[in-house]
């Protein structure tokens, strides 16, 4: 695991794990997550998409959190998490997401 500017309290997490896709994605939705002044976290699911979101939103909270023992390691650094929103259905990367201890207490939005 690894993190960069990571705000504690975050709510919610936004889920990328495509490498070809996340940044169409993440465009969509970002300027949303922004105005709504809701507390947020990107989630790298590879380390190249962490390497280019440190560079493209220096501001923001992100963690790269490449195996199940990163992600529990994740949502206990970010307690106050509620919600994971993924911007694109990725079986494997999203099937490790509910096989974490904390997955039930989290709502998931796909």
């Amino acid at each position: 695991m690894k993190t960069h500017n990571i705000d504690y309290d975050s709510t919610f997490v936004i889920h990328l794990s495509d490498t070809k896709t996340y940044k169409g994605h993440l465009e969509y939705w970002y300027d949303i997550f922004k105005e709504s002044a809701i507390k947020f976290t990107l989630l790298a699911r590879e380390e190249s998409i962490f390497k280019n979101l440190m560079v493209a939103y220096p501001d923001d909270s992100i963690v790269y959190a490449k195996t199940i023992d990163d992600l529990e390691q994740t949502f206990t650094l970010l307690c106050k998490t509620k919600v994971v929103f993924y911007t694109m259905n990725s079986v494997t990367k999203n099937l490790d997401m509910l096989n974490i201890m904390s997955a039930e207490k989290l709502k998931h939005i796909y």
